[in-house]
Order: structure tokens, then C-alpha cells, then sequence
């Protein structure tokens, strides 16, 4: 994961700073706390080279055998916590598809979309899976999200131009309908209000016009 800044809040998670933490790699990071154990790994937050605070997720796989000695790193038991977290992600996908399903449904009067959209405005982490003319398929994760909650799933988000791999982190805003692309069936979301109004209009009169023929 690349490293997110998030202020205040990295100062009350990093209240006891104190050690020094290198990785296979070579990279080492400096006045580090650790939190969020799980068989997989744990967050360290650390001072990073220019100044200030971050936080990101280290690996047991990327750390030498000692750091997996006392953290007693099982890879059966990692094994199967990546299975289940993999699971619940697929789950959330399929929530957040129905419930889209569900709110377009609702949205009979025009004057109920801007409050609707604005109450399913996400602060998100987007972990691109492939970039599209129009922005990126990707998932979304809370912006506090832990290895098991957060998670919403797989999402289009217009607007947002990432490579696979890498991360765009901010609010984006739900246009109200889904689309099948080979990821599957993806709620569309946009970072601007305006745009999400637009686009859940044009997809409501596309919806009428083709109900009167």
C-alpha cells in the first residue's frame, strides 16, 4: 500500500513512537508504533523522510523472521484469514449492488436525488484495478478501514484516472445506477455532486422513455 496522511488522526494513533523497523527490502521505517495485529500482519505508524506522520499496513511476509517470531506469524493461520477477508470484500460487493439497485428504485421525484446523493457520498481509499478512458475500476475501502470492516466492494468512479495499482484517496458520490463491465455488475460513482445529479437524471429518463415504448 502506498502511505495515506490523515493529520490529526495519526497523531493520537501514534502516541507511543519509539521503534526502528526495516523490511526485507532494505526499507526501514523510523519511530514506529504498531496497532491492528492480524494473522497477516499489522499498521505501523512512523515518520516518514520529509516530516509529519503515516500510516500504512506491513506484511509478515515482508519482514525478517524475528518480527514473525514474536508475533508468532502462522502462514495456515494467514492462509485462512486472507480467505475470509476475500470473502466478506465479495459480499460487500454484492451488497452495495443491491442496495444501489434499491435506491434507484426510490428516487420517483427528481427534488429527492441531490439529498440522496449527497447521504451516499463514501470518504474512501480507491485501490485502482485498471484505469478506464473515464476514470478506473477499482475497490473501496473506508479511509479507516480495518482488515475486516470498511470494505465496500468493487466500484467505477468517473473522474478518478489511476494505474492498476495504485491509490486515489477522497469523497466520491453515487450516480445512482450500476454497470456490467468483466470485474461484473459496478456501481458508478463520480467526485463531484453535480456530476452524480447529472448522471442519475439522464439515467432516470433513459429508464422512463424506455418504460413508455
Amino acid at each position: 500500500m502506498k502511505k495515506i496522511i490523515w493529520g490529526g488522526f495519526l497523531i493520537a494513533a501514534c502516541s507511543a513512537c519509539a521503534l526502528d523497523l526495516t523490511t526485507n527490502d532494505g526499507t526501514t521505517y523510523k519511530n514506529v508504533s504498531i496497532s491492528s495485529v492480524t494473522p497477516v500482519g499489522f499498521d505501523i505508524c512512523y515518520t516518514p523522510e520529509k516530516g509529519g506522520l503515516s500510516i500504512r499496513e506491513v506484511l509478515f511476509t515482508d519482514l525478517p523472521e524475528k518480527w514473525r517470531k514474536e508475533y508468532h506469524y502462522s502462514p495456515e493461520a494467514a492462509a485462512e484469514f486472507t480467505k475470509k477477508v476475500d470473502d466478506l470484500k465479495k459480499l460487500k460487493a454484492e451488497e452495495m449492488k443491491k442496495r444501489y439497485q434499491q435506491w434507484v428504485a426510490n428516487q420517483e421525484e427528481e427534488d429527492n436525488l441531490h439529498a440522496a446523493i449527497y447521504a451516499g457520498r463514501l470518504n474512501i481509499i480507491l485501490k485502482s484495478l485498471r484505469a478506464t478512458p473515464f476514470g478506473c475500476v477499482a475497490w473501496a475501502d473506508s479511509a479507516f478501514s480495518t482488515q475486516t470492516t470498511g470494505h465496500y466492494g468493487k466500484v467505477i468512479v468517473l473522474g478518478v484516472f489511476v494505474d492498476n495499482g495504485g491509490e486515489w484517496a477522497g469523497n466520491i458520490y453515487p450516480a445512482g445506477y450500476s454497470v456490467q463491465v468483466s470485474e461484473g455488475f459496478l456501481p458508478v460513482y463520480t467526485t463531484s455532486l453535480e456530476q452524480a445529479i447529472m448522471l442519475a437524471r439522464s439515467n432516470q429518463y433513459i429508464k422512463e422513455d424506455a418504460l413508455k415504448q
